[in-house]
C-alpha cells in the first residue's frame, strides 16, 4: 500500500495534520508513506516520511 499525504505550506497549518502520517505508519507498517508540503513545513514532516517540498 502507498500513502500520499498532502498538507499545507505553512508550518502552523501543517502541524495539526502531522499526526496522521505517524498514525498511518503505526497502523499500516508495510505501507510506503510520502508527504507533499510547503518548504516551511519540511522540518516538521521530514522525520515522518520522504517529503516533496515546493
Amino acid at each position: 500500500m502507498r500513502i500520499l499525504s498532502v498538507t499545507a505550506t505553512r508550518i502552523g497549518d501543517a502541524a495539526p495534520p502531522s499526526a496522521l502520517p505517524d498514525h498511518l505508519m503505526r497502523t499500516l507498517p508495510g505501507a510506503r508513506n510520502a508527504v507533499a508540503c510547503g518548504l516551511a513545513a519540511t522540518r516538521l514532516l521530514a522525520p515522518l516520511a520522504p517529503v516533496a517540498a515546493r
